[in-house]
């Protein structure tokens, strides 16, 4: 993907707010720099800027999420784990749901960055590896589900439906992909890692164990 000429002021905002053990990935930065440019953008006085898919900030149709990378402060990372999260291993940079579920950056105990989904728990309960790359991530949001924290393995094996018969993704936002090469799967299946839940018994999924191997209630 080509990264457009300036880095915009949501890039920047978003890498200002990274712990130094991570980085904003150069497909991450892409879509920030797009949506600047679009006018994509909301500003909040207290959390500062926020990126979505349109200009609005929670679109009738199509995939609503909003990126905005949270402090330690912002994110309330013991609400989700139940234990105090290392400084630098966790940080949310996405909301995927309007009851509060979040996308978030994970350093494994391998030192690998990765993409993890931490569903509300009053809602969503999706909590695993998410996608294998940032650009997978790019092409989930493109396929059109309404909120990606509700998907589970039905929903991500069919394509999104819509009753009212309106376009089931943010069209501006698919061209974007298109004309940079980039291929737009049918159905989540083509690029979610398998999908776990707070209450299912831990599986193979890496950021399940290790929640469950580090929450001080889960080991005794």
């Amino acid at each position: 993907m080509a990264t457009l000429a300036r880095v915009s002021r949501l890039t920047e905002f978003s890498r200002s707010r990274l712990p130094p053990t991570m980085v904003l990935p150069a497909e991450f930065e892409d879509l920030l720099d797009w949506m600047d440019a679009q006018g994509f953008i909301t500003e909040n006085e207290e959390y500062g800027l926020h990126g979505q898919l349109t200009a609005e900030w929670w679109p009738p149709y199509g995939t609503a999420v909003v990126f905005h990378v949270e402090t330690p402060e912002e994110a309330g990372l013991e609400y989700w784990t139940g234990w105090d999260v290392p400084d630098g291993v966790l940080v949310p940079f996405a909301r995927t749901g309007g009851d509060g579920s979040r996308a978030a950056f994970w350093l494994d105990p391998d030192g690998r960055q990765r993409i993890v989904h931490l569903g509300s728990g009053s809602g969503s309960t999706l909590c695993c590896e998410l996608v294998r790359t940032p650009l997978d991530l790019l092409r989930l949001l493109a396929i059109g589900y309404d909120e990606i924290c509700w998907l589970d393995a039905d929903s991500a094996a069919a394509p999104p439906e819509r009753e009212d018969g309106t376009p089931a993704a943010n069209e501006p936002y698919r061209e974007w992909l298109r004309a940079r090469g980039v291929s737009i799967p049918e159905t989540a299946a083509e690029v979610v890692c398998g999908l776990e839940f707070m209450d299912d018994p831990p599986g193979s999924d890496d950021f399940r164990r290790w929640l469950d191997t580090n929450d001080p209630a889960r080991s005794q």
